[in-house]
């Protein structure tokens, strides 16, 4: 079951509690037409329900939804959008820095280290703002992007995809 980014966005919305559809377009910053194009597909998928004006996930079915949406080939799906999204935004805001750069052996494992420490530091950022609720809102997130791969293996990827 591959969603769109937009759907992903109203889920995540809605994982942290029930909202009416004016507020889930103020939580995703979502106009509401898009909004309302998308929900009906959800409920029919029975990801969503709804009761008196109110949106909530479907947590008595979830075991039939949340397996598939979150299968390896559905989170390669978000991140390609997500990277084809920055890519867009390239020269517009804060988005994706990119560089090729030859490494020794040296540096590399000095680069590894330095991904390990923001990986943690993301990592203890999620697991503070979890523990405390927070008022912000979904669309305040920021994707965060960390890496490092060797040219060829990209190039190599790429060209097997064709």
């Amino acid at each position: 079951m591959e969603l769109l980014l937009t759907e992903r966005m109203i889920l995540e919305s809605l994982s942290f509690g029930e909202k009416t559809i004016d507020k889930i377009a103020e939580d995703t910053g979502i106009e509401l037409e898009v909004i309302n194009s998308i929900v009906p597909e959800l409920l029919m998928r029975n990801i969503l329900i709804y009761t008196k004006g109110i949106y909530n996930l479907n947590m008595e079915n979830k075991e039939s939804w949340i397996f598939e949406i979150n299968k390896l080939s559905n989170k390669k799906k978000e991140i390609k959008d997500i990277l084809n999204a920055s890519i867009e935004l390239l020269g517009e805001k804060d988005s994706l820095k990119l560089k090729k750069v030859y490494l020794t052996g040296y540096e590399e494992k000095l680069l590894k280290i330095e991904l390990k420490k923001v990986e943690t530091f993301i990592e203890n950022i999620r697991v503070e703002h979890s523990r405390i609720k927070s008022k912000n809102k979904t669309k305040d997130l920021r994707v965060v992007y960390w890496g490092c791969s060797k040219y060829s293996d990209l190039v190599e990827s790429d060209v097997s995809c064709i």
